[in-house]
């Protein structure tokens, strides 16, 4: 890099670089979204969800949940979330108390 500058005091970039830049955006002109595009890509994307909940529909896919223990478990974590609490406010209460008696 220094041996390219080294033959010239200064590097400027081209008059009016700024303005010109400028000039070039706002003679782009933008695109107006196309209503008929924008419908025939929510066209496909529908017609393919229905292609794919068909299939799912005559494959004889089923979902099989056992909901038997799904109240045993619940109660489980309850009371695993409940027991760390007591704990925590036990412990809590013990620290206070030993900080109180000193």
């Amino acid at each position: 890099m220094n041996k390219l500058l080294e033959y010239h005091e200064e590097v400027k970039p081209p008059e009016n670089f700024t303005l010109n830049i400028m000039k070039e955006i706002r003679t782009i002109k933008l695109t107006k979204p196309n209503p008929i595009l924008f419908y025939k890509s929510w066209g496909i994307s529908l017609i393919a969800a229905s292609v794919a909940l068909f299939i799912i529909n005559i494959s004889g896919f089923t979902v099989e949940t056992d909901y038997s223990n799904i109240f045993e478990k619940t109660n489980y974590i309850q009371n695993k979330i409940t027991l760390s609490m007591d704990e925590t406010s036990n412990t809590i209460l013990n620290m206070f108390n030993t900080i109180i008696k000193k």
